[in-house]
């Protein structure tokens, strides 16, 4: 929130207005995906996805929850529906220091959950172009389904 308020104040003010709009914030949301601030996030979702694009799938989907503990279970079913046989290793790949360490387990959830380990780094894979071309507007469609589908998984 803060990153994505001072590049919505900055465009503002270097515009000359007093009033930061609803499409400055859309605009420093654009923004944030390719400036040099985000070079971290964006370093970490590729070495997170490489040549993977199970992994990008299932990352995509993960940052889809809005909730930060994650739901393996409802996650999973839609990826095996969009083609990721085996979920749980990806999910595990992305757990590793290899693969950037992104995912962490909550000890208290019996490993039926998981959580970003930086809450930040979901708004930002939200945000971000894919690595594979149809990804990100294919996850956009399967996670919209599943929420007309399904009144357990929560829209934003």
């Amino acid at each position: 929130v803060h990153v994505l308020g001072q590049e919505a104040l900055r465009q503002t003010w270097d515009e000359k207005r007093s009033t930061v709009e609803e499409w400055d914030i859309e605009a420093a949301m654009k923004e944030l995906g390719k400036h040099r601030l985000a070079q971290t996030f964006s370093d970490l979702y590729n070495r997170a996805v490489r040549n993977s694009k199970q992994r990008e799938i299932l990352l995509r989907l993960l940052a889809k929850w809005p909730l930060d503990d994650i739901p393996l279970s409802k996650i999973f079913r839609v990826a095996r529906r969009m083609g990721v046989g085996n979920p749980s290793a990806p999910k595990k790949q992305l757990s590793k220091k290899r693969f950037g360490n992104i995912l962490v387990t909550p000890p208290d959830q019996g490993g039926k959950t998981v959580r970003f380990r930086d809450s930040m780094m979901k708004r930002y894979i939200d945000i971000r172009e894919s690595l594979f071309s149809d990804v990100k507007e294919r996850v956009d469609k399967e996670w919209i389904e599943a929420i007309n589908q399904n009144s357990t998984v929560p829209s934003r």
